[in-house]
């Protein structure tokens, strides 16, 4: 497989296809059409980091806490959110939520 892949999309590097990969298995055509590869991919990882169910039929109105530049999250659906906007918001679920020492 491995050289079918270098042979056919030797533009695509392998963390690419992967991406794509997994999108491809969680969302149809049309879903990753309306959103985009690199949004749903930020979103299965938001997801994961929020303990989110998704609808992978309609992720659009799935709610996304967004922070702004000043750090004030507001809520907003998936599908107004930004490729920015969605990467902030996964930024803010992987940071520690104290600096206290655990």
């Amino acid at each position: 497989m491995a050289e079918y892949f270098s042979q056919h999309l030797a533009d695509l590097s392998l963390p690419t296809l992967k991406v794509y990969g997994t999108v491809a298995e969680n969302f149809s055509e049309p879903v990753a059409r309306r959103f985009g590869v690199t949004c749903l991919s930020v979103l299965l990882m938001y997801a994961e980091a929020a303990g989110l169910e998704l609808n992978h039929e309609e992720p659009g109105p799935t709610p996304i806490e967004v922070p702004d530049e000043n750090g004030n999250v507001t809520e907003q659906p998936f599908g107004a959110c930004s490729v920015d906007q969605m990467r902030r918001a996964l930024q803010r679920k992987h940071r520690p939520t104290s600096s206290k020492p655990l």
